[in-house]
């Protein structure tokens, strides 16, 4: 008996938030359009809440065109019910309560997603609460996890702790065993951050955070970097840069570069001439610019 692909009476048209033109939130308001079928891959969902995020806001204000592939729909995260599968969909069923990561498309009533960018709700989760996680969760793990690779015992360094993705590292790593440092721009959001778990808060308003960071941690340095955003320096020398995936170095370049980083990027290693495009300097006393970010590797 095969199993059931999609729910039967599905409506052709749904109700979505648009932005009229680029501008506040007065700008938004409901429209209609067709339902989205699933691609291979996808499935879609019937959406219970949709999370507000940065890019929405950005994209609402018109400073964040969606990619080509994307849906032109607000919404990067959502919560609902799966009522179509697309091909090649096994892991998931008609009628299950998920989670999802969407390219676009959440402020809507049904909405696509790929099916390996769905969860099932966490356990003691509603679904309104489960929809605000996938954005900033699925970020944070790729990128302190995966990449970062960080273990229990290490230490991560954690810019803007107390945005989404701050507070999202920072309740992570605490729960993977690794101490925290973060950098935050006033005195309540540093007492926020060591509240729901970082080991240490600066305020890089008042402080050095790289000398800071270097007596914590007895010149040593940290085992990760995750950069939420740049705090505006004219220049980046990143020490010990290096090209080798795994490396601290290389989470820390690819981080500022894919980030898009506006200012310079300096690369700090002895050994090397170029790394991911960019001159590599012998010691940090050739560097231009101001210094924001020291990292020193094992």
């Amino acid at each position: 008996m095969h199993a059931q692909r999609f729910v039967v009476n599905l409506p052709s048209i749904m109700r979505f938030v648009a932005a009229r033109e680029p501008g506040p939130p007065e700008v938004l308001a409901v429209a209609e359009a067709q339902v989205p079928a699933p691609k291979r891959g996808d499935v879609l969902i019937r959406v219970a809440y949709a999370g507000v995020n940065r890019p929405d806001c950005l994209q609402r204000a018109g400073g964040y065109p969606p990619p080509p592939d994307a849906s032109p729909i607000i919404g990067l995260e959502v919560a609902g019910t799966i009522v179509a599968l697309g091909e090649d969909v096994d892991a998931w069923r008609v009628g299950d309560v998920v989670c999802a990561l969407t390219p676009g498309g959440g402020y809507a009533e049904y909405c696509t997603a790929p099916a390996t960018h769905c969860l099932p709700l966490p356990r003691g989760l509603s679904v309104l609460e489960a929809a605000s996680l996938p954005e900033n969760y699925f970020t944070v793990w790729h990128n302190v996890f995966e990449r970062g690779r960080l273990q229990e015992g290490e230490s991560l360094l954690v810019h803007g702790g107390s945005g989404g993705i701050g507070l999202c590292a920072i309740q992570l790593a605490k729960a993977f065993g690794a101490t925290v440092i973060t950098t935050v721009g006033n005195a309540d959001k540093a007492a926020y951050c060591r509240d729901i778990g970082a080991d240490h808060a600066i305020n890089y308003r008042e402080r050095d955070f790289a000398a800071e960071v270097a007596g914590i941690t007895a010149k040593r340095g940290v085992d990760v970097v995750h950069m939420n955003r740049i705090m505006k320096p004219d220049a980046v020398a990143v020490i010990g840069a290096s090209s080798e995936e795994g490396k601290i170095g290389n989470s820390v370049m690819k981080n500022l570069i894919n980030g898009g980083y506006k200012g310079e990027i300096y690369p700090i290693n002895p050994s090397a001439s170029e790394i991911m495009g960019r001159k590599a300097y012998k010691s940090v006393k050739d560097v231009p610019g101001k210094i924001m970010l020291e990292v020193r590797p094992e």
